[in-house]
């Protein structure tokens, strides 16, 4: 823990003085001995780290960030054999920072191409092009989490056999929303 400049002013201020011995200004700061004997050799807070990393060598952390640039935290920190926060830290002392991506992780650009020029093929042709999707969402969702006094558990009831789901399916042409209709119930091939 890092005590701020101006408790480690008063700290001293209050040993040079004579007021207090280096003992009574430990106990009643509460503090330890060796931090006020460094205090009172140099009063300045350190903003760097004197040695260099152990758990996570720098090099390796380099080589990992760019054989796996999409890793999550908690994937780095397993193959490093540390935890999220440590593994953060690390990164963070090499500037390395989570990027947003504006691609899909997984666009080909080849596919894309390719199903571009047979869109634009069709339109040529003068077909209509529809595009339909299908979306839905549960009447219940299964909250993870509950409140319960301390020393409780927080036990619910939850239906394990209802299906009230609810799916839309939709179309859009030439930016007109048409052929809208819902159902309750799951969506198969037949249905769609």
């Amino acid at each position: 823990m890092t005590y701020s400049a101006d408790f480690r002013a008063q700290v001293i201020k209050s040993v040079k003085n004579k007021d207090m011995s280096i003992r009574q200004a430990c106990t009643f700061y509460n503090i330890s001995k060796t931090a006020l004997q460094r205090w009172l050799k140099d009063s300045s807070i350190k903003q760097t780290r004197n040695k260099p990393p152990t758990k996570i060598p720098n090099e390796a952390l380099l080589k990992d960030v760019e054989q796996h640039p999409d890793d999550y935290l908690y994937e780095r920190a397993r193959r490093f054999n540390c935890s999220k926060t440590g593994m953060h830290n690390a990164l963070k002392r090499l500037g390395i920072s989570q990027k947003k991506t504006l691609e899909h992780p997984k666009a080909c650009l080849i596919k894309r191409a390719s199903y571009q020029s047979k869109l634009d093929s069709f339109t040529q042709q003068g077909y209509p092009i529809v595009y339909m999707d299908e979306s839905g969402f549960e009447a219940e969702t299964i909250r993870p989490y509950g409140y319960s006094p301390i020393g409780k558990p927080c036990i619910d009831s939850f239906n394990w056999q209802a299906k009230k789901r609810t799916n839309v399916i939709g179309a859009l042409y030439k930016k007109m929303l048409f052929a809208l209709d819902y159902f309750e119930q799951n969506i198969n091939s037949h249905i769609f």
